[in-house]
């Protein structure tokens, strides 16, 4: 109960803050952004990572726009839809780098969104095979005029040593536990074997059927339509307009004009278009009279912890360093 005193003292300055800033977030309101931009880049987090208290160490800070977790992303995302003043966002994909049941949480969460009658704009500059099927989410994709779309599928290369180790007097030995186990394989056999090509090739078949579903139903295009295309690639810009993949051409500078920003007189051109920004979502809610307030919780929240595991799994105690994990050390962790 020591607790009690200090969260309600924080939740009544989380109050106060509240009801004091509400005239002046009424008073921007009219000025409320149409459209919320979004970074995704890099590999975020599903869940927002806690920050420490106290910092000594400066540490780089992440952009208003960027999506700094599934987790708050979606909770951004479902704030919006509820907003009938909000059109959409617009998501711009950098150098992305999201494992593949993530990027299907992305997709879900985009999906989510536009059922709620939003739109999703998406923009990047380079866009990977891997990348493409998340662009394709939107309601409209745009791409860089000097971008590049690397749509070329995928490859894998399988490697065997057997030979070239035993020319030099090496001779391994290892106890194979069935006909799929192949990891030894890299060391004993002088080629690569029947079941580890047909392995590989049942992953890369795999993915490109997944991602020859995405484009095809994104784009609208028969699935003998999206292999051709695969089989065209790499896309300059130009060409990936034109084959169909993109649906226009824009510099980053032009993307407010492009969406309907700024205010352009018949036969004149536009002058404002480099005073006229997209904004991040905290500029969003300083818009909004009441925005969600996060109070402080009287009870805990249960916590879950999470134990790495990376190496092979072996009697023993001690740690190897991440080329073994004993289990002994996995246990006490």
């Amino acid at each position: 109960m020591l607790r009690l005193p200090f969260i309600a003292l924080a939740n009544l300055l989380l109050l106060l803050r509240t009801l004091l800033g509400a005239p002046f977030r009424l008073f921007a309101a009219s000025h409320r952004p149409a459209y919320v931009r979004f970074r995704l880049a890099g590999d975020p987090p599903y869940r927002e990572q806690r920050k420490p208290r106290f910092s000594l160490g400066g540490g780089s800070r992440p952009e208003p726009a960027d999506v700094t977790s599934l987790e708050r992303f979606g909770e951004s995302l479902r704030l919006l839809a509820k907003d009938p003043k909000a059109k959409g966002i617009l998501l711009e994909v950098e150098e992305l780098g999201l494992p593949g049941a993530k990027r299907d949480a992305v997709v879900a969460l985009l999906a989510e969104f536009r059922a709620a009658g939003k739109r999703v704009v998406s923009w990047a500059v380079m866009v990977d095979t891997d990348t493409y099927p998340v662009l394709c989410a939107a309601d409209e994709v745009l791409l860089a005029p000097m971008g590049r779309l690397e749509l070329v599928g995928y490859s894998a290369e399988s490697t065997a040593l057997g030979e070239g180790l035993s020319r030099i007097g090496i001779r391994p030995q290892f106890i194979r536990r069935g006909d799929y186990k192949t990891a030894p394989e890299l060391f004993t056999h002088p080629e690569v074997s029947d079941i580890q090509r047909r392995t590989v090739e049942s992953f890369l078949d795999e993915r490109y059927a997944t991602l020859v579903d995405a484009v095809s139903v994104a784009r609208r295009k028969t699935p003998e339509e999206v292999r051709a295309l695969i089989d065209q690639g790499p896309y300059s810009g130009p060409r990936a307009k034109a084959a169909g993949l993109v649906d226009a051409l824009v510099d980053e500078a032009d993307l407010p004009l492009h969406l309907g920003l700024v205010k352009v007189e018949a036969g004149k051109e536009p002058t404002d278009v480099e005073d006229t920004e997209l904004e991040a979502l905290d500029t969003y809610l300083e818009t909004v009279p009441f925005p969600p307030v996060k109070w402080r919780r009287l009870k805990r929240k249960p916590r879950l912890a999470l134990v790495p595991v990376s190496g092979m799994i072996v009697p023993g105690k001690g740690n190897a360093g991440g080329r073994l994990a004993t289990v002994d050390a996995v246990v006490k962790g």
